[in-house]
């Protein structure tokens, strides 16, 4: 359609519109134009212009309740009240100035002419400004969306599954409409002004603004230069608002929203609109804070945790994958169960404390005891079970289980992610005087296979609520892992009657028992269903009272099987 045709059509539209007798295909079409072309606004506009000034007396109808709001309504309202007062009122007899004789010159005679003016034009401009007012209204209130605009980019990724197919690859432009759905693996988002955010599956995110992310659900970190000054992270209950800074945020389904902060400086801000907020708190490096469920904020004494996040994208596949496996061997080594925790880091059986140079050496524990493990918020505490009479404390909420054997005290090494096994020197070995462990074929120590020594005697508890707390969106469905004495002892002296007893332990109650020994069964698998009312995981080994020794127990693959939720 040609220029002319179009303003022709459009001129048909406002008169029928004015007519009231626009039907609502037209009347729809006619907001379109007016709402999304500005020429054809200011064309409306002089058109009726024209015709208030033009249109000879008749009825013009205004009233047309798709296009207002209340109060439109009673803006058009009044407009058509006083029209109606003018085309009702009677007529006014004026004098006419043309004919009119000064005082002055003729006293005795006047000549008084009587002119009958009528009210419809005037009704008639009325009626058209009103109609112009609500078309005002209308326009704005109802503001055109602006465009979608690029100002991200998706620069890389690992093991990354997305819900929208359109999200798989990398170097891919991000608009400020895009809802993305993280459900497995990892993905590093890069703003056109530097800002980088690495995304942790179970996740969904919104791209908001050049400077602004909405979290609805899941685990960021973000590094933020001078270039992102003020860049915000939205979640359902909370804002974060940067001051050139690296720090990460936890959001989930429920309005809950953590914020870590690794360098620098952020105001947290409970309620979700960064302008409009609530309570707010600087926090600086080292600090955490939260906005809970009900909106209250609290930033103190929290301390932050950056092993919880992954700060760098991983450049290979690990065993831990977001939204479908955590790696307890991980969250041994302090990490947040996706390969942010340390290699040969060590827990004190008896005592708590952390080591990063383990000790291969007979120490004994003769209390009762259970040692909680502040470093680490995903372990609640370790114990060196003694079996006997008395019952055994395994948990920081008091639970206590009574099934374990009686033994001599006895730990040879600390609760460690390094699966190494004897001091038997081998070539080529990353720690000189180790010898890797090996459940048939698969050697452990290897990002791909994990492994938590757990020579016996010792215990270490799992707090699967904060587990859960740092994982949103995401349901534990089962804990499994290969368990058993490492192959590399076979051809040692400490192999012949080597035997201990490795327990699996839930809320206190015993969910597997497995007696492993040199002779008989020497590996065996482990597959337990997790409710989502269980708390506490507790892995056991005890010794078989036997004198040689040799109770090096492994669980080779020890994980958490994750199951995403909407």
């Amino acid at each position: 359609m040609n220029l002319p045709d179009k303003q022709s059509e459009l001129e048909e539209l406002i008169l029928k519109e004015m007519d009231g007798v626009c039907s609502e295909s037209e009347f729809a079409k006619l907001s379109d134009r007016l709402c999304n072309d500005p020429e054809a606004m200011d064309y409306y506009l002089e058109f009726v212009s024209f015709c208030a000034g033009m249109l000879r007396p008749g009825e013009i109808s205004v009233t047309d309740d798709r296009f207002h709001d209340a109060e439109d309504v009673r803006v058009t309202e009044l407009w058509l009240a006083l029209a109606e007062d003018e085309r009702t009122a009677e007529t006014i007899d004026i004098e006419d100035p043309a004919r009119a004789i000064p005082v002055s010159v003729c006293r005795e005679q006047t000549v008084v002419s009587r002119q009958k003016v009528s009210l419809f034009p005037l009704y008639t401009a009325l009626s058209l400004i009103a109609a112009l007012l609500v078309m005002i209204a209308y326009v704005v209130t109802h503001p055109r969306k602006a465009p979608p605009n690029a100002v991200a980019t998706l620069t890389g990724s690992s093991g990354a599954v997305w819900l929208q197919a359109n999200h798989l690859s990398g170097d891919k432009r991000l608009y400020t409409d895009s809802t993305m759905t993280l459900v497995e693996g990892f993905a590093e988002i890069t703003f056109d002004n530097q800002a980088k955010i690495i995304l942790q599956s179970p996740a969904e995110i919104g791209i908001e603004d050049f400077n602004q992310i909405f979290l609805r659900s899941g685990k960021l970190s973000a590094v933020i230069p001078k270039t992102a000054w003020g860049f915000v992270v939205r979640s359902t209950g909370a804002s974060v608002v940067d001051y050139g800074t690296e720090f990460g945020v936890t959001a989930d389904l429920y309005g809950k929203t953590e914020v870590h902060v690794f360098v620098g400086k952020v105001e947290l801000r409970s309620g979700s609109d960064p302008v409009r907020f609530g309570a707010r708190k600087s926090l600086t490096q080292g600090q955490a804070g939260c906005v809970d469920e009900t909106g209250e904020l609290t930033a103190g004494p929290m301390k932050a945790y950056p092993s919880s996040f992954v700060r760098r994208l991983p450049q290979k596949m690990t065993f831990g994958r977001p939204g479908k496996r955590l790696d307890l061997a991980d969250i041994v080594g302090g990490g947040n169960g996706f390969g942010t925790g340390q290699e040969c880091v060590g827990i004190d059986p008896a005592t708590g404390k952390l080591a990063t140079k383990l000790i291969t050496d007979d120490r004994m524990q003769e209390l009762y005891r259970y040692c909680l493990v502040p470093e680490m918020p995903c372990i609640d505490g370790v114990f060196v079970p003694l079996g006997g009479e008395s019952p055994q404390v395994i948990t920081s909420q008091g639970h206590v289980f009574e099934g374990f054997p009686e033994t001599d005290g006895r730990y040879w090494i600390e609760i460690t992610n390094l699966p190494v096994t004897s001091m038997m020197p081998t070539t080529g070995d990353n720690h000189q005087g180790f010898q890797f462990a090996r459940l048939g074929r698969i050697q452990y120590g290897t990002p791909l296979h994990p492994a938590v020594i757990l020579h016996a005697n010792a215990g270490i508890t799992f707090d699967l609520d904060a587990i859960r707390s740092m994982n949103p969106r995401t349901q534990i469905q089962r804990f499994t892992s290969l368990c058993g004495l490492s192959d590399t002892l076979a051809d040692t002296p400490i192999w012949n009657g080597a035997m201990a007893t490795l327990w699996v332990l839930v809320d206190g109650q015993e969910r597997e028992m497995i007696q492993i020994s040199s002779s008989a069964k020497q590996q065996a698998y482990i597959n337990i269903d997790i409710t989502e009312n269980d708390r506490f995981l507790t892995l056991v080994a005890t010794d078989g009272q036997n004198k040689n020794g040799g109770d090096w127990t492994l669980f080779g693959d020890p994980a958490l099987e994750l199951e995403s939720v909407n």
